[in-house]
């Protein structure tokens, strides 16, 4: 019953790409439109080889039930999807904790969050996991709730 996270290998791409074209990930993203295997390919192949960008895959009794990324710009924002057969089983939190704790293996920074105001679940989860709000803002015309979490 252990989580535990791990980085993300080129064996994980296909895995991703389901994971990303998941109807309600692509709901709850800022970008709704389904992403084609060739541009995730090409996604992948740069994040993997960029310092800025973590993705981590979270296991659970030899299952992969989610994933957790981050990208640092001008600020380290984190991104975070739970295997729709997972979904439900109140594993989200403990997902973006020990993925935000993986991260400040490598980092130090704050980690941001964006999130829908309609995704209430994943708001909820984010204050579980150790999140603060820190305002609402617009993204992509969506308002969101901005959370944030720092390294202890």
């Amino acid at each position: 019953m252990e989580l535990r996270i791990r980085e993300a290998k080129q064996a994980d791409a296909h895995y991703l790409y389901l994971l990303a074209n998941d109807p309600v990930t692509r709901n709850n993203s800022f970008n709704s439109k389904s992403i084609d295997w060739e541009d995730h390919v090409v996604w992948f192949e740069k994040t993997l080889n960029d310092p800025n960008r973590y993705i981590f895959i979270a296991n659970q009794d030899s299952n992969n039930v989610g994933v957790v990324k981050f990208e640092t710009k001008s600020e380290t924002v984190i991104g975070v999807t739970v295997d729709p057969k997972f979904r439900g089983r109140g594993l989200a939190a403990s997902i973006i904790r020990n993925g935000c704790l993986k991260f400040w293996e490598y980092q130090s920074n704050d980690i941001i969050a964006y999130i829908k105001l309609s995704n209430i679940a994943s708001i909820k989860s984010f204050i579980n996991a150790h999140f603060s709000r820190i305002e609402n803002t617009m993204i992509n015309g969506f308002e969101c709730q901005k959370l944030i979490a720092s390294k202890k």
